[in-house]
């Protein structure tokens, strides 16, 4: 993290082009900014009415950070930063559609606004990816849609939370996990992320066959799946520290001629009642995080004096710290 942050004067700099041909739609609290060329989008919540003051829900910054990748028949892209495909916007409606377009293949992402149940106006967006095979014979395609999440990577103990539990080291879940959702938040903001789309959506799409959270440097450079270290922590020394991320997959899957698939993802503002839950109280949550961090924590050293896994120095430290937070 501290060499991503060295770096960002000269990063708003090259990436000025991403703001300057882009288009901007607002919803309720939501702006989506799509850029025209590449198809990369960022989301942002309202934070100040007055003067239109909107706060990033995920790095905006390095505009490759976050991205689409496709697996076609063993080999990796991420679209917009390849030119095997092109790419082009279209309006659908009012709201921005990208078409990412190949000989073999024709990517559709789909950006449509939505309202959670516990939100009075739209605080999100359902976005749709169909892929469709343009071939006269079958092939083999998988979907990748990783995110840089930054709002817990402050000063709190842990970087995500689900329906079930809380995240502060690395993390996979599977289709069958009973994960409905993740949340990145801080003190002011959040960034819920669906895995199993709520039943009120009315959307049948086939959820992730897995989720995976770990550090952002280790999973952009991966050309498709990170091997996952349960015990590992989120930063990469000396590259980046603190640094999470969440990347969806669906494995690949054949598609005959002429056939499609649909896979749909809901970023929005946190909102538990939206999958009938609870909507647990700000302050109380944290106080019940950290009765699960401090557990966490503990089972870990006892794995480590057991001699049934290994730390390094560096995550020996970072316990410490957690531990002196918390107290």
């Amino acid at each position: 993290m501290i060499v991503r942050k060295i770096i960002t004067v000269s990063l708003i700099i090259f990436f000025l082009p991403f703001y300057l041909s882009a288009i901007e739609l607002y919803e309720g609290i939501i702006k989506l900014i799509v850029n025209e060329k590449t198809g990369s989008f960022s989301l942002f919540c309202l934070s100040d009415p007055d003067i239109l003051r909107y706060q990033p829900l995920f790095n905006t910054i390095e505009a490759r950070a976050s991205f689409i990748g496709l697996n076609i028949d063993g080999t990796n892209y991420r679209l917009g930063q390849t030119n095997i495909f092109r790419t082009r916007v279209e309006n659908n409606g009012g709201n921005p559609v990208v078409i990412h377009e190949s000989a073999d293949l024709t990517v559709t992402v789909t950006f449509t606004p939505v309202k959670t149940t516990g939100s009075r106006e739209t605080n999100g967006v359902k976005i749709s990816v169909t892929v469709q095979n343009n071939r006269n014979s079958s092939i083999s395609a998988g979907l990748r849609l990783f995110l840089d999440t930054n709002l817990g990577e402050g000063n709190r103990n842990f970087h995500f939370i689900t329906n079930k539990q809380i995240i502060s080291k690395e993390a996979l879940f599977n289709s069958n996990a009973g994960e409905l959702f993740w949340v990145s938040k801080n003190d002011n903001f959040s960034l819920m992320g669906s895995i199993i789309p709520p039943a009120s959506s009315g959307v049948s799409s086939k959820p992730p066959d897995f989720v995976h959270f770990a550090n952002w440097r280790r999973l952009y450079n991966v050309p498709w799946t990170l091997t996952y270290r349960p015990e590992r922590s989120f930063n990469y020394r000396p590259y980046s520290l603190r640094d999470s991320a969440v990347c969806y997959y669906w494995d690949p899957d054949t598609l005959e001629e002429g056939n499609s698939f649909t896979y749909s993802v809901y970023l929005t503002t946190e909102d538990f009642t939206w999958y009938g839950l609870t909507q647990p109280n700000s302050g109380r949550i944290y106080d019940n995080d950290n009765l699960l961090l401090m557990y966490q924590l503990q089972e870990t050293l006892k794995k480590f004096i057991n001699g049934e896994i290994y730390l390094e120095e560096y995550e020996l430290d970072e316990i410490e710290r957690a531990i002196d937070g918390l107290r």
